[in-house]
């Protein structure tokens, strides 16, 4: 099922609710500074989740993520992708789903709905095409009346579309007859190879030292899978590849200059009983998948540490991952930081850093606030939850630049976007947060974040590049439906 219906692209400047307690002014998104600084929202009724974001060799943007707006029934979603100009500007916008189905098998007849969500894109420039990366859960109803269903099977699907138009020309369900759960939740294209790893969550879970195998606590393993560009066959899988006793899971996977490198988070079981959870990175072998080595971080021996997130950054020239997580509950370290540490490509922490989280750079919610924010939060939950990070790449002002949700009161969150710089430090008039918060309760609404990039373009006349700001999507609530959304701040992160 394709979508290409008429949908609403908002400048913020024309939203009655307007976000100026928190980011924003009426001037300051007017038009006339657009090609500096704006903020559109994308999508239709009912909901629209944005996740990921690249801009485009045409210096435009396009995002990926799901909607809920062009199916019968919200209870699931289809993936939506939107391509904008440098302007931020719709030039066209496309869901992508399957169609509900009738299933028979014998005397028993069930109805089946599909859930489906944008993981990544990539644009093709050799042929004007994007790769869309994409997950898709079944979901089983006694009859189409029914109220609710039961999860079936989550499988990967990728998309091949049109880069004109968002028509798809191929869709390709990867592994669809395994049997067990397979949900993407990152994914890298190896240009040189020609294929594309995917990493993700499985049900196939991986025979750990348990009498009986496998543990009543297990529920997911991370599953890593190699696909040749041409037709996405496979070429190798480790489908249980790593896991420990809860619900492990893959953020960000690299190409590495002779391994391929994912990191997440693994759970462990305590000798209390109790599940907690460590920040893990793994390297594989390109030839077959297998592991190299494996190494967690956060004194993952220690019962009562949890930590999450486990996103990451590649930087080739320098051979480095840098990793960012948020602490939930950790030793020496407050709940609800950002907590940021490096690695080389041995797996090797850089110097200053170490496996114990005391060695992270921790960002603290209420210490990156300004003093006219805390005294609109007052006393509320106050934490940051990682989403994305990317290298900023200016040779004179280099760092990274982070996403993450940061959480105000129950049910009301921002989006928080940090840059930091090159010595860990962050930089003077960040974070930047876009949103909106009540403080008397009266309206909630709770903002996302999804990936967050640099702008960069060609400087004229040269061959060298310049960083022109920072663009960001996420899901935005609008106080009557959640819309995608697409801010671009300049380089001190500003709007005017």
């Amino acid at each position: 099922m394709f979508s290409n219906l008429s949908r609403y692209t908002i400048i913020l400047a024309l939203v009655g609710a307007c976000f100026a307690q928190w980011s924003c002014s009426e001037s300051e998104i007017s038009p006339a500074n657009q090609e500096l600084a704006f903020i559109k929202y994308y999508g239709h009724v009912k909901d629209n989740e944005g996740k990921g974001l690249i801009q485009t060799a045409d210096l435009g943007y396009i995002m990926i993520g799901s909607t809920t707006s062009y199916i019968t029934d919200s209870r699931e979603s289809d993936v939506f992708v939107v391509k904008t100009d440098s302007l931020g500007n719709e030039m066209w916008s496309m869901s992508y789903g399957k169609a509900s189905e009738t299933e028979t098998s014998g005397a028993q007849t069930t109805y089946n709905r599909y859930d489906e969500d944008g993981i990544a894109i990539f644009e093709i420039t050799a042929d004007g095409t994007y790769v869309l990366v994409t997950t898709r859960k079944k979901v089983s109803y006694p009859s189409e009346q029914a109220p609710s269903g039961t999860d079936k099977e989550t499988k990967t699907v990728i998309y091949v579309i049109d880069g004109s138009t968002g028509a798809a020309l191929t869709e390709t369900t990867i592994r669809a007859s395994s049997g067990f759960d397979e949900e993407a939740t990152a994914a890298v294209i190896d240009t040189v190879l020609n294929r594309i790893i995917i990493t993700g969550m499985t049900t196939r879970l991986r025979s750990k030292n348990y009498p009986g195998g496998v543990s009543t606590y297990d529920t997911k393993d991370i599953f890593t899978i190699a696909l040749n560009m041409t037709d996405f066959t496979e070429i190798w899988s480790d489908l249980n590849m790593r896991g420990l006793e809860g619900e492990d899971a893959s953020r960000s996977i690299h190409v590495l200059a002779n391994e391929y490198l994912f990191t997440g988070t693994v759970q462990r079981l305590g000798a209390n009983g109790n599940l907690y959870s460590s920040l893990v990175t793994v390297t594989l072998l390109k030839s077959t998948g297998t592991p190299t080595s494996v190494r967690y971080w956060g004194n993952p021996n220690e019962e009562g540490n949890n930590f999450a997130g486990g996103y990451s950054a590649y930087d080739p020239t320098r051979q480095t991952i840098t990793i960012i997580g948020n602490a939930l509950t950790v030793t020496g370290v407050t709940s609800g930081s950002l907590v940021l540490f490096q690695v080389n490509e041995q797996l090797n922490s850089i110097t200053g850093f170490s496996e114990a989280p005391t060695s992270f750079i921790a960002y603290k919610p209420t210490d990156s606030l300004p003093s006219t924010i805390l005294t609109q939060l007052g006393t509320g939950i106050n934490k940051f939850s990682a989403n994305h990070i990317a290298i900023n790449p200016d040779n004179n002002d280099y760092g990274f630049i982070v996403s993450s949700t940061y959480d105000i009161v129950a049910n009301e969150s921002n989006v928080a976007i940090l840059k930091i710089k090159e010595d860990y430090t962050l930089d003077t008039g960040w974070p930047y947060f876009f949103g909106y918060h009540d403080p008397t309760s009266t309206t909630s609404t709770a903002d996302e974040a999804g990936a967050v990039i640099p702008v960069i373009r060609t400087v004229t006349g040269t061959s060298s590049t310049e960083i022109t700001g920072y663009a960001f999507t996420g899901t935005f609530n609008v106080g009557t439906n959640n819309m995608i959304g697409l801010v671009k701040v300049k380089p001190a992160g500003t709007l005017n």
